[in-house]
């Protein structure tokens, strides 16, 4: 199970490898043509797009044992069922409210079924699965507890609403994958080729610099950057893992420990602003907040999850007394850095267009144009045959799981809003917590956890925030609070037992055991845990949704409570820290994070003799680091 297509092309016949980049190519023209242009019509676009898409699908993960005869009906069959609804999109429109006829609910269910059947096998069972649970649901929902019921719904209904209008398939999810979300895509694919992820290897290796554990920390800033053009934790993990795990594994770190700090990181990217993994974009059409406020509000909390990251790592080289030694061929110049320093030039595009508030569509195309630009340089190399194909296989394989996971989760927000399961799943919940409020927050963490597991980014969050938010915003959290405390831990599936999709990656890559790497990743994100409980309860550590007062205050004993509990998970600084004090650690760091100015001081005080007890049990003279600390 999987939230990114991991196919040898070698495995896969010459054929069907053309067949993949002409098809491939197809939407990628769609894509660039659409943003710069004007929008095809809604239905046509959608349609268009997922019908590439399961030819994709079709094509780079075959039924096995030879069911070739399967794979071409399907094809054909929905060729049929999305050709139908392109070509007949305006006199549809008109009728959507009337009953289908027979030949229009056959085609609707061969749609549904194509999209089903290839989002199991690219992205995995278990969004397959409860998409077909909530298909179900809305057929057979009379029979369920009264908690759960409903009237029930025809099949003709459900492919009605399903099928013919934008609320389910062809809804806003579908929409924002096969436009926004579709340009992003194109925009790292681009920018892999022209060397921004090259050059963020080179920046994070200069950051570290000198300091203990730096391989290591270039794992972490590496995995933060690359956070801005992908959206996949998984992804981002084959991306840059690759590199730096074997990299920490030479430095001395353990196989476990190496992926969990790749898994946790790269499941941090995801919450790196300005992009969010692509899900920012789902969120501001879902909840009609500005995209620039969305990006804008969290900056602090990914800070706060990359700085906590950033210690551990720092802490656990202590403690095994790694001094990264840099005056090998792998040491960045400074020099180096600044003659590429324009490859970051498509960035900052990006985040121009973005926060002066240009629709994400439009200044994604603009950050490619600019792509293009810094990339003549390299354009003998950028225009082979072979950079071609790679630009073209980066696209495609990140686009058949992120659409197709998004149009499963527009089958299962239509349904939920056909059936209103939403408002009673809320109203259980709401009724079973009572009046104790963190104990609803608990329930709609594991919630999200659950929802999320085993899909991308932008998928776990959309699907998760159909089910949750509405419980929050039910609860009295403010509606942006509410939807990022969804965005985190949906996030968080990735790296969590026992679908922990980020983790296996990165154990596959350390030859480490999976599991082992999913509890050690889970235990090295605790802060990103916790993060969401601050900000629900006082959303000022968000940018924009308080006095830029009350936001330092918050902000700056939140970092010291992150500093706290990376002493408490690593339990190591010039010396051991007995379990005792990383109790304390553990409780000041909590303290610290509440925005209470009595609690946070507290936890200050807490920390500040916890500290003063270790410096002198080990003084600095007498620690076995003393001689490496000399050199940094």
């Amino acid at each position: 199970m999987t939230d990114v297509v991991v196919i040898a092309q070698g495995s896969l016949s010459y054929s069907r490898r053309v067949a993949i980049l002409v098809v491939g190519l197809a939407l990628i023209a769609l894509t660039v043509f659409t943003s710069a242009t004007i929008p095809l019509p809604p239905t046509v676009q959608r349609g268009l797009f997922v019908l590439g898409i399961v030819y994709l699908g079709l094509l780079l993960k075959p039924l096995p044992g030879g069911f070739v005869l399967l794979d071409i009906l399907l094809a054909a069959g929905a060729t049929i069922s999305f050709g139908y609804l392109v070509a007949n999109w305006e006199v549809l429109a008109y009728r959507a409210l009337f009953e289908p006829a027979l030949h229009e609910v056959i085609l609707g269910l061969v749609a549904l079924v194509s999209v089903i059947e290839l989002t199991r096998r690219l992205v995995g069972w278990p969004i397959a699965l409860l998409t077909v649970i909530a298909f179900l649901y809305a057929l057979y929902g009379r029979y369920l507890p009264d908690a759960f019921a409903h009237r029930g719904f025809s099949v003709e209904r459900i492919v009605n609403s399903q099928y013919l209008t934008h609320e389910g398939l062809f809804g806003s999810l579908t929409g924002v994958a096969v436009t926004l979300v579709a340009m992003f895509l194109v925009f790292g694919a681009l920018v892999q080729q022209v060397g921004v992820a090259d050059l963020f290897m080179k920046l994070a290796a200069k950051l570290s610099f000198g300091k203990f554990g730096g391989p290591g920390k270039i794992e972490v800033v590496s995995s933060a950057l690359m956070g801005t053009i992908s959206g996949s934790s998984t992804a981002n993990v084959v991306t840059t893992g690759t590199t730096t795990i074997p990299m920490m594994r030479r430095a001395g770190f353990s196989p476990t420990f190496a992926a969990s700090v790749e898994a946790v990181s790269s499941t941090g990217g995801q919450l790196m602003p300005p992009v969010l993994g692509v899900a920012a974009f789902l969120m501001a059409e879902l909840t009609g907040i500005p995209f620039g406020t969305i990006a804008l509000a969290s900056l602090i909390p990914a800070v706060l999850y990359f700085v906590c990251v950033f210690v551990e790592v720092d802490l656990e080289s202590r403690k095994l007394t790694l001094v990264t030694d840099w005056d090998d061929a792998g040491r960045a110049s400074l020099k180096e850095i600044i003659r590429k320093i324009y490859l970051l030039l498509p960035i900052v595009v990006l985040a121009y267009f973005l926060f002066a508030m240009y629709s994400p569509t439009k200044a994604a195309y603009y950050a490619c144009i600019t792509a293009l630009i810094v990339g003549v340089p390299k354009w003998k190399e950028l225009l082979t045959a072979a950079a071609g194909k790679q630009f073209v296989m980066d696209f495609v394989t990140s686009a058949t799981t992120v659409v197709l996971a998004c149009a499963c989760a527009g089958i299962i927000v239509g349904i939920l809003s056909l059936t209103g399961a939403t408002m009673s799943l809320s109203y259980a919940l709401v009724e079973l917590a009572g009046d104790n409020y963190f104990l609803l927050l608990v329930f709609v963490m594991f919630l999200c956890i659950i929802l999320g597991m085993g899909l991308p980014t932008p998928a776990a969050y959309a699907v998760a925030a159909a089910f949750a938010a509405p419980m929050l915003v039910q609860a009295g959290v403010q509606i942006l609070a509410a939807h990022m405390f969804v965005l985190f831990y949906a996030s968080l599936s990735s790296i969590t037992p026992p679908v922990a999709v980020a983790a296996y990656a990165a154990a596959g890559i350390a030859n480490a055991s999976p599991m082992r790497v999913a509890v050690t990743a889970t235990k090295l994100g605790l802060s990103a845990f916790i993060i969401p409980f601050v900000f629900v309860q006082d959303p000022a550590i968000l940018i924009g949704q308080a006095p830029i007062v009350d936001t330092v205050i918050v902000s700056v004993t939140a970092l010291l409570g992150v500093t706290a509990l990376g002493l408490s998970t690593i339990g190591y600084y010039r010396g051991p820290v007995s379990m005792i004090e990383r109790l304390g650690y553990f409780a000041a760091a909590i303290m610290m994070m509440m925005p209470s100015v009595l609690l946070s001081l507290g936890g200050m005080v807490l920390a500040a003799v916890l500290l003063v007890i270790h410096f002198r049990t080990y003084p600095a003279e007498n620690t076995k680091h003393s001689q490496e600390l000399q050199r940094i």
